[in-house]
């Protein structure tokens, strides 16, 4: 069985109910903490042959990847505000950075920096572009949860706002519809 996950329902929407054949879907919860806590769990108590993670994101930069692009996350990594700007330090010896184990094809491949909350400042969102092309609050705890256990996965996100101070109304504005071409279109690549 393969794992699609998706940190709240109306990401799977109807998919928690009727997920592509061969797949089994399951909230993960919101934030890196408690994602990554469920995945866990999740992979502890079940077989599971590999793992899709789906959601929204945040474009550091729109003009490159507009509202309503479909991404698929290369590369996960850990970052918050203080350590782009160097005013927190992090041990050397943490691991922050994880790759995806395996890939759908045909969709951008990006950088996912996954900080601790949303970021909403002009200011914080140059400093944390540096890291990646989009900002995912669970990525980086997923691919590390599987990571843990040897499991395969990717991240597929649909872009529903810029990483600004209007990232939050974009995202509420554009979240359902951005979801749903998503798995409109991962429906085709799953088969």
């Amino acid at each position: 069985m393969n794992f699609i996950f998706g940190a709240f329902p109306p990401e799977l929407g109807s998919w928690l109910e009727n997920p592509p054949l061969g797949w089994k879907a399951h909230v993960i919860g919101i934030g890196g903490i408690e994602a990554g806590l469920s995945v866990q769990t999740l992979l502890q108590s079940n077989s599971c042959s590999r793992v899709l993670f789906i959601g929204t994101c945040g474009s550091f930069d729109l003009k490159k990847y507009p509202l309503g692009s479909i991404v698929e996350v290369r590369e996960a990594i850990a970052k918050s505000l203080g350590e782009a700007t160097g005013d927190s330090h992090r041990p050397s010896e943490e691991i922050i950075q994880w790759n995806q184990s395996w890939s759908l094809g045909g969709l951008p491949l990006v950088r996912a920096v996954c900080p601790p909350a949303m970021t909403h400042s002009e200011a914080a969102s140059k400093e944390l572009a540096s890291f990646g092309e989009v900002e995912h609050l669970e990525t980086a705890s997923v691919f590390a949860a599987c990571a843990r256990h040897r499991i395969p996965v990717t991240a597929c996100l649909a872009v529903s706002n810029g990483v600004s101070p209007e990232g939050h109304q974009q995202w509420e504005d554009h979240h359902n519809q951005v979801m749903q071409e998503l798995r409109s279109k991962l429906s085709k690549l799953l088969v």
